[in-house]
Formats: structure tokens, C-alpha cells, sequence
């Protein structure tokens, strides 16, 4: 098997780029106002380790690999045309006047109005079943993932986060185009650079060809502080690194997770865990199996990798549960920390 660098991609993609600019008939014309259009990098789909097939631990790493080397090597996709937004933030919007608010671990969004057209549709949200997830990333990158269907189709935001050690941003926006077989549009990324621990508040009208996202009132929060934090007591908090989780009650279908301990003070993690363990436990186990490992450094990072620290779950049926999930001091075996989380199982 060739093996593939960094430079075969490039000249492989550079020689795409030179085949296309080559095939296009460029006309002369003279300036006017008309929207730019600029070519974007499209942003990294990052996969997570949610979802999987039942060789989970094994397979997780895999499939990520795989799932990055399918952004670099497809030309095709690697890039997206989009046009210039005429309006970023702060001007009067057109959304449609239905309230939403999501929220993860790592972001809060909550707007008065919420409306994506595209296709020449409008799509609102209202009345959907919104799967709502982060990709949790780290102190530089998070994401705020939604996914819902209207119209008979499957509609996605994506919205892309970056942040330094004393602000965060928006890098991105994607949604789906509305048809059947839905396929991304981008949009420029608005400007809102806040002060971490701050929400920026503020309305967005941005667009890309035809399409248009509006977002009245909008109050939004990456890289927050997580709210177990305000809940739980004592020294320590514990946590799943993904909030909202549903298991697909499939065969040969699971969800993975990792578990996350805190230093409640100041709400960030503890970086040696190595006398510590994580203990996972099915409320109902007739309806949710667990089975819990111990990680390894390439899964969550050395500073994370507590004894079963890594979890994966398993469902037998639709329905709503909960896992307990425990944080033991192993010199002295007591609890440090404690929570339940919310599990819904569907088919």
C-alpha cells in the first residue's frame, strides 16, 4: 500500500484546483456591488466517540482515523463555496418568532427567533425532536451539533468554536441545504469574540447563495463553565464528557463516553487522576447495559485516563433510564464525587 503524506495530498489536491480553474471560460466585467464570492475552508466534521458499533473501544479509534483521512484526501469536499454575508450581527432580524434554547456541557444557546431557509424552505425547529450534542474538544476547540427533521428531511446547524486564554469565537457555520439528501452549505463565520465566562448576545442575518439563517435575540455561550459545577457539593465534580445521550436501541449498535473529574473551584480537570476510578451503574439493567474499561492516553489524554474511566452502553429497548456514575479515592475507597445522567434508549 502507497502510503500517503501531507505533500501527496497537497499536490493531489493543487493538481484538482489547476484541472478546474483550467476548464472554467472567465469574462471580462466591470465592478459593481453584486456579493463576492469566496471560496472557504470547510470545517473539520470531527468525529466523536458516541455512536458506534459493538466493538466500540476498538473500533472508536479506527473509524476516527478513517473519518479524518476521508476530509483530507476528497478533493471534491474539502472546500465550500459560499457567499459574502451582507449582515453579520446586531441588525434587525427576520427569524421566525419561536423561542429555542439547547444547551450541552461545553455551550448554551437560546434565542426569541430561529429559522434556516434554504431549498425554499423554512425550517423552524418547532415541534421537532432536536438532537442536541458538543463534540467537547479541549480548551481551544468545541462544537455546538444540532439535528433535527422538518419538512420530511434531515435539517443540521453546526455551529464551530475557537477560544485563547481569555476569549472565545465562532469559526464556522454549517447547515444542511434542505433536500432529501442533504449535503452542507457554509456560511462566514459571524463575528462575536466575547470574554470567556461571557455569553454574547446579539442578532445574526447571515447567508450563503440562497440560504439564509436568522436568529433573533440570540444568547450564546461556548467553552462555559460546566453547570454540574453549580449542582453538585464537595471538592470534586464528575461528569460525562457528553451531555444528552441517546442510545440507539439497534442490534450490534452502542454509545461510548468517557467520564470526567472536576476540580469544583474551579470547574476545570483534575490533571492527575491516577488514584482515582470511575464506577458506571445501569439504573435499570434490564434496559441499559454498561460496561466500563480503563482508557488509554490516546483516547482522552493522559491527564483523564482514571481507571474505567471509559464507558460504553448498550440498549435492549426504547425507553428513559439513568447511569449512576461514581468517582472512588482508591487510598482511601470513599466517594468524591457522584451524579446521575440522563440516558434515553431509541430505536
Amino acid at each position: 500500500m502507497t502510503r500517503i503524506t501531507h505533500d501527496n495530498i497537497e499536490a493531489g489536491v493543487r493538481e484538482l484546483f489547476d484541472r478546474q480553474a483550467d476548464a472554467m471560460t472567465v469574462s471580462e466585467r466591470t465592478w459593481d456591488d453584486a456579493p463576492m464570492v469566496n471560496v472557504t475552508q470547510l470545517q473539520d466534521h470531527r468525529a466523536r466517540r458516541r455512536v458506534l458499533g459493538t466493538g466500540i473501544a476498538a473500533i472508536a479509534t479506527v473509524a476516527i482515523a478513517a473519518a479524518v483521512l476521508a476530509v483530507v484526501g476528497v478533493g471534491g469536499n474539502a472546500t465550500h463555496v459560499t457567499t459574502k454575508n451582507p449582515t453579520v450581527a446586531h441588525q434587525p432580524g427576520s427569524a421566525t418568532a419561536n423561542p429555542v434554547r439547547w444547551s450541552t456541557n461545553q455551550v448554551s444557546f437560546a434565542a426569541d427567533g430561529f429559522s434556516i431557509v434554504a431549498d425554499g424552505k423554512t425550517f423552524t425547529a418547532a415541534n421537532s425532536q432536536v438532537d442536541v450534542h458538543s463534540d467537547p474538544g479541549d480548551a481551544h476547540y468545541q462544537t455546538l451539533e444540532l439535528t433535527w427533521k422538518e419538512h420530511g428531511v434531515e435539517m443540521r446547524l453546526y455551529i464551530y468554536f475557537a477560544a485563547d486564554a481569555h476569549s472565545w469565537w465562532a469559526t464556522g457555520v454549517s447547515t444542511y441545504n434542505g433536500k432529501a439528501n442533504g449535503d452542507w452549505i457554509g456560511f462566514h463565520a459571524p463575528s462575536m469574540k466575547t470574554q470567556l465566562g461571557s455569553a454574547f448576545t446579539g442578532t445574526l442575518d447571515l447567508t450563503s447563495g440562497r440560504a439564509q439563517l436568522h436568529i433573533t435575540n440570540l444568547r450564546l455561550e461556548a467553552f462555559r463553565l460546566s453547570p454540574a459545577c453549580a449542582v453538585q457539593t464537595g471538592a470534586f465534580v464528575v461528569q460525562s464528557n457528553e451531555s444528552n445521550i441517546v442510545v440507539p436501541a439497534q442490534p450490534d449498535m452502542g454509545y461510548a463516553t468517557y467520564g470526567e473529574l472536576l476540580d469544583r473551584a474551579t470547574c476545570t480537570r483534575v490533571k492527575d487522576v491516577s488514584h482515582y476510578r470511575l464506577e458506571w451503574t445501569a439504573a435499570d439493567p434490564t434496559l441499559l447495559h454498561v460496561k466500563a474499561t480503563d482508557c488509554s492516553p490516546d483516547v482522552i489524554g493522559d491527564e483523564q485516563c482514571a481507571t474505567n474511566a471509559y464507558a460504553s452502553f448498550t440498549a435492549t429497548r426504547s425507553g428513559t433510564t439513568a447511569v449512576h456514575l461514581a468517582a472512588l479515592d482508591t487510598r482511601t475507597n470513599k466517594v468524591v464525587a457522584q451524579t446521575d445522567i440522563p440516558i434515553k434508549a431509541a430505536a
